[in-house]
């Protein structure tokens, strides 16, 4: 009959979910900013969703997990064989690692300023930006500073970064732009001395790990950021 002229594939609700999942975790991971209505939206869709009884959530090659194990991995391999690119791609580290106990802003986690630790009755804090964005207000952005309880481990991790990075000049701010320009020379943008890591070269960062990292080097195919 006419009714069936148009070739509509109708997938199954857990594969519905789980490909909504995927692509929640990905934007998370990736922008969470940017897209933060976006997956709103797709959460609520996703809750409405009835799962068959014998569905069980397996994570994808596309899920972030994967995602964390390269990065872990790739960590640890590293530090290890003292790796010439180990600083390349340890922003990113320090990023997962500080966002998963505290959730920032990529650009707040670029504006942390490198004397940013101390410590108090034995235990490490860290103290970063928070940007309230004005709309309205030529000046878009204030900046207020918040001081959070950081686990002894992860202040470690940081300090590893601030001694390793020194080699290549001292820099205002946590996440050294000297050490990002000297992995990644042809990003032709020019700099003074007191440049900031930001939002660009995060983003570049990122896509050079996706590339040389998760694609090259353990084969895995993320088909969402191939498209």
């Amino acid at each position: 009959g006419s009714k069936n002229q148009y070739n509509v594939k109708k997938v199954s609700n857990n594969v519905m979910y789980r490909f909504i999942s995927d692509l929640v975790n990905f934007l998370e991971f990736y922008n969470r900013d940017e897209f933060v209505y976006f997956i709103n939206d797709l959460n609520e869709h996703k809750a409405k969703i009835k799962l068959e009884k014998n569905y069980r959530k397996l994570p994808s090659f596309k899920d972030i997990l994967t995602i964390k194990q390269c990065l872990d991995s790739w960590y640890e391999e590293a530090v290890k064989n003292d790796s010439e690119k180990l600083l390349k791609y340890f922003p990113l580290v320090l990023w997962w690692n500080l966002t998963t106990i505290i959730p920032m802003r990529v650009i707040e986690f670029c504006h942390i300023k490198r004397n940013c630790f101390s410590l108090k009755d034995g235990n490490y804090f860290i103290t970063f930006p928070r940007m309230k964005y004005d709309r309205i207000s030529t000046h878009r952005t204030d900046i207020e500073y918040d001081t959070l309880p950081i686990p002894q481990e992860l202040y470690d991790l940081f300090q590893n970064y601030l001694i390793r990075s020194e080699q290549y000049g001292l820099s205002n701010y946590l996440i050294s732009h000297k050490v990002y320009r000297h992995y990644f020379s042809d990003d032709k943008k020019t700099y003074d001395d007191n440049s900031l890591f930001n939002y660009h070269n995060f983003n570049n960062t990122i896509a050079s790990f996706f590339k040389e990292i998760v694609h090259e080097k353990y084969k895995i195919n993320i088909i969402s950021i191939n498209k």
